[in-house]
């Protein structure tokens, strides 16, 4: 409690020794004493020591894990003493750690000592009206004691639960408010007047009709008592509960109230805790209902609590079967058959007493399989999980009950095929040969004959040491690359050396696999040294494959790269378009219909580029008929091109025929890595399906799905399925949808799915790729961007507290110096950080820190300027700032100029003077903004030929913005700064 007749005495808890240092000389300059603590156990000792002490500043921070907020509850729970709160968070949680203890004020450390100098004497008034509300409470004890014992007990009540209390007399229709009625919403004591319209328009709009009823009620004697809960809005213009409770205590003579009394009681908490209590259950309710597996919850004495839909399922027991039942009353009935006994029902029964009274534990925590028989007859297998739950005072048994029956299956099933490929590896003549990590670690009886090696040898070595030396590379590069899941080709051909020096030709396939966990290569090595000893027979016979050419009906041309004719032969030159000598040597572009001519030329650039054959048809008048002809073109060398053309016109009408089948077999079974369908539309039935499909929903082959499988029911939420078909039937496609699916064994993926509306046929064809592992990398890759962002945070709080270390020091400096100009060099130092410090504290509040909104930072920061001049007083500003964003690039010079000048203004515009007027303008208007600041002091002399740090570093700083300043003396000094608005950059 401040005492007029000595000093005011602090405690300044701090942590940070030069911040320490540099307040407790500003609060000195204030006429306070101060003691330092640099730690929590040296401000535990001090504040439950000293002695007086009126008053302790916390900072919330105070190293090595110690909260300022823990501190202050140890020191409160030994001593009463008004306890604010500094710190350089602004973050609300940090905020709300403090409300929870009897505080007396939050500062932020950065704003100023007329700010912390304004907090602590708020703060000490405010312990001196609490003490005296405790002297008024007391005196009141004593009046409610002369008019009833019972109003006496209910005062004393609500001293000690800290309610407000309020006293209305009717005939005056003034109302007495207690301090604490102030202070609990957040006002000054006698903040607002002592009138009963003051409460009522406090009070929240959706509850005013209904508290005025109620008090005309309890006036008019309907009811015995005024009890009553709503909203009452708090200073800030939050809403706090309250729970209003109220007596008529006094009558007239005719039985007419004249005094209303009650009390007012913050139930905001309960409230609180009711909507996260109501919150809390119908999350439980809707996890438990919801969930995959089977959950049961048991009272202590057997009783069934909880028995949900998936355990119902899992057992066939019926939820509200089981509900109220003993556990060994319900289990006993999906016991299998063969281990039934006379005593099993006992056995059960006892066996969870075992449980209940701790005398069994290694089940606690452990899961277990089982075998039941659901009451239909069904054998299934289960996964348990049983734990105890504390709820309230009592004790329950919980048990989570998980399906495996399908897991079991499919385990029996990969052993099954496990054992089929070893059979079937043993039994081939083809070489069947795993890899990992650049080893062998598996090869089958034809590996040894096409390599000469034992099986133990061939596990000794790397898989690239039986490849000739001139395809090793290419067999190196490729297996590793297969190994990280690269694409790789499928087939190709290596040159084997035998352990007896001779050369094998090999013909490869391989493919990727994981084993282990871990990533392998799979190898189907087949020897074709024989094929290639007839392939070379067949080089040897290229002439007379040449004779044989000339024999077909095909019309051969040589091309070269412009498209020139060089030769042709034709069996019959009938079938030519045109005569030789209108064609020879001439370009194809000379002779054929434009369109046939671009359709040849991309041909001839095609083969001579890319080395492939290129294929198109086209039409032409020939022999009085229009014909239809097929063209080939391949590489001959590097500047010629074979152009074979085939007469397909007989063709075509079976090519018409057939289109439709195989344009369902294109689509359908090109060796897709992906799902690809055909779906009816009305119910999803799969009428068309690649193996690819099938085993993305769980099946081995598309037998297991074609006319079996709908996929309508496979969708985690059918309303995606019909926004789907919504955009299909609107649009005809879709494209690139994800869509979370449930496979056969019930687990879940997630498939980007694209397909194409055949409306006329009633089927929808398309393509699914899964994309589960996409799905959970964004997910991951989420996660650690927020983790990020958490670390940044950390960062820039240490920042922020570096940037107040710094201005701490630079006040030491000048408190320690004499010198004038020094002092003044220092004050200019201190300015400039300042603006730096508040660019900062708004970049920390906005998610994108490369713009800032111009208003709310220039505001902040010309009373943060100003705040360090002693004068600040006698200044009058005026602001008049549009808001908009800029880039912080931009925003930072402004800022320095803006220090600048308003910095000059305080220091030298008003010397002599009592009191003056700055004036300060921000617009953006055509492209420009346009910064001026004047005011109505001495001036400045224009003929002054050198210019100041301060103006040269405004000169330099309006150019870095490509702006220009200019310098004005009438009445005052007035600058006026413009420059271009980047919109890119905003």
């Amino acid at each position: 409690m401040e005492n007029k007749s000595r000093q005011v005495r602090l405690l300044l808890v701090e942590d940070e020794g030069i911040i320490a240092l540099a307040q407790k000389k500003e609060l000195e300059r204030f006429g306070y004493e101060v003691e330092i603590a640099s730690h929590a156990e040296e401000a535990i000792t001090k504040a439950t020591t000293l002695d007086p002490l009126d008053l302790i500043l916390m900072d919330i921070d105070l190293g090595q894990g110690r909260d300022g907020t823990v501190v202050a509850k140890e020191i409160l729970a030994k001593r009463e003493i008004p306890v604010v709160f500094l710190s350089s968070h602004v973050e609300p949680e940090v905020v709300e750690k403090t409300e929870a203890i009897t505080s007396y004020g939050y500062v932020v450390k950065s704003s100023g000592i007329m700010v912390l100098h304004t907090s602590i004497k708020m703060a000490l008034r405010l312990f001196e009206s609490r003490q005296r509300e405790r002297e008024r409470a007391k005196e009141l004890e004593v009046i409610t004691e002369r008019l009833r014992i019972n109003e006496d007990r209910l005062s004393k009540t609500m001293i000690a639960v800290n309610d407000g209390i309020w006293d209305w007399n009717l005939l005056t229709n003034e109302v007495y408010y207690s301090p604490r009625y102030y202070t609990m919403s957040g006002y000054e004591v006698d903040e607002f007047p002592h009138r009963p319209e003051e409460f009522f328009s406090r009070v929240h709009p959706d509850d005013t009709q209904r508290v005025q009823q109620e008090v005309e009620k309890h006036l008019r004697g309907e009811t015995e008592r005024f009890v009553l809960e709503f909203r009452f809005r708090r200073k800030d213009n939050s809403w706090q509960w309250i729970l209003a409770r109220g007596y008529i205590v006094e009558r007239d003579e005719g039985g007419k109230p004249i005094r209303f009394l009650g009390t007012h009681t913050d139930i905001s908490d309960r409230k609180r805790a009711e909507q996260a209590l109501l919150e809390s259950k119908n999350r439980y309710e809707a996890i438990v209902s919801q969930s995959f597996d089977g959950i049961g919850l048991f009272s202590s004495d057997g009783k069934v609590v909880e028995w949900n839909n998936k355990m119902a399922e899992i057992t066939g027991i019926a939820r509200e079967e089981a509900l109220g039942k003993y556990i060994w009353e319900v289990m006993v009935q999906v016991v299998p058959e063969e281990m039934k006994s006379p005593s099993l029902y006992h056995q059960l029964k006892d066996g969870f007493m075992q449980l209940v009274y701790g005398h069994e534990t290694g089940w606690e925590g452990n899961l277990r399989e089982q075998k039941i028989a659901r009451l239909d007859g069904v054998i299934r297998f289960v996964q348990t999980l049983s734990f105890r739950v504390q709820s309230g005072e009592e004790s329950l048994l919980c048990t989570i009950m998980r399906d495996i029956t399908e897991t079991k299956q499919a385990q029996e099933k990969i052993v099954e095929s496990e054992d089929r490929f070893r059979n079937l590896a043993e039994s081939t003549p083809i070489a069947i040969l795993i890899y990992q990590h650049d080893k062998w670690i598996y090869a089958n009886r034809a590996a040894e004959v096409i390599s000469g090696y034992s099986r133990e040898e061939i596990l000794q070595m790397n898989f690239w040491d039986i490849v000739h030396p001139e395809d090793k590379k290419m067999a190196l590069e490729l297996g590793r690359r297969r190994q990280h899941g690269d694409r790789t080709p499928r087939t190709y051909e290596v040159r084997v050396i035998h352990k007896d020096g001779s050369i094998h030709w090999a013909l490869v396939y391989g493919t990727g696999l994981l084993v282990g966990g871990e990533p392998a290569g799979l190898l189907s090595v087949m020897d074709i040294t024989d094929r290639k000893l007839v392939e070379k027979r067949l080089h040897d016979a290229l002439e007379e494959r040449e004779a044989l050419l000339a024999a077909l009906p095909d019309i051969l041309f040589i091309l070269d790269g412009e498209g020139r004719i060089l030769d042709f032969r034709a069996s019959e030159k009938t079938a030519l378009y045109t005569s030789p000598e209108n064609f020879l040597g001439k370009k194809v572009t000379e002779v054929l219909p434009p369109e046939i001519a671009s359709q040849s030329m991309q041909a001839i650039q095609h083969a001579l580029e890319k080395g492939e054959v290129s294929l198109f048809s086209y039409s032409l008048f020939v022999g009085g008929k229009n014909r239809f002809f097929e063209a080939r073109h391949s590489k001959i060398d590097e500047k010629r091109v074979l152009g074979v053309v085939r007469d397909i016109t007989d063709k075509k009408e079976m090519e018409e025929r057939l289109k439709e089948s195989e344009e369902t077999y294109r689509n359908l079974f090109q060796n897709s890595p992906v799902g690809l369908f055909r779906s009816r539309i009305s119910d999803g039935l799969i009428l068309e399906c690649n193996d690819q499909l099938a085993k993305l929903f769980g099946y081995e082959k598309r037998e297991d799905v074609v006319g079996k499988l709908v996929s309508s029911q496979n969708y985690v939420d059918i309303s995606v399925r019909q926004r789907m078909l919504e955009i299909i039937q609107k649009t005809g496609e879709v494209k690139n949808y994800e869509v979370l699916y449930r496979k056969k064994d019930g687990t879940t993926f997630w498939a980007r799915y694209s397909a194409r509306l055949y409306p006329e046929k009633g089927w929808i064809e398309g393509v699914f790729e899964d994309v589960t592992e996409e799905k959970r990398a964004e997910e991951e890759l989420r996660r650690q961007i927020q983790e990020k962002e958490l670390i940044l945070r950390e960062a820039h709080h240490r920042i922020k507290n570096n940037i107040t270390s710094i201005m701490s020091l630079l006040r030491i400096q000048e408190d320690a110096v004499t010198n004038p100009e020094a002092k003044s060099i220092l004050q200019d130092a201190i300015s400039r950080v300042e603006s730096m410090r508040v660019m900062y504290d708004k970049l920390l509040l906005v998610p994108d820190s490369s713009t800032l909104s111009v208003k709310p930072y220039l505001e902040e920061l010309l009373e943060a300027i100003l705040s360090i001049f002693p004068g600040r007083g006698r200044i009058a500003l005026s602001v008049a700032i549009e808001d908009f964003s800029l880039d912080v690039k931009r925003l930072f010079p402004l800022g320095i100029i803006v220090n600048e000048l308003i910095t000059n203004a305080a220091k030298y515009a008003f010397q002599g003077r009592e009191r003056g007027s700055i004036e300060v303008r921000l617009e953006k208007k055509e492209g420009m903004v346009t910064l001026s600041i004047q005011d109505d002091g001495v001036g400045f002399s224009m003929e002054k030929k050198e210019k100041g740090f301060g103006l040269q570093l405004i000169e330099m700083l309006a150019a870095q913005l490509e702006g220009k300043c200019a310098f004005f003396s009438e009445g005052g000094t007035k600058v006026v700064v413009s420059f271009p608005y980047a919109e890119e950059g905003c």
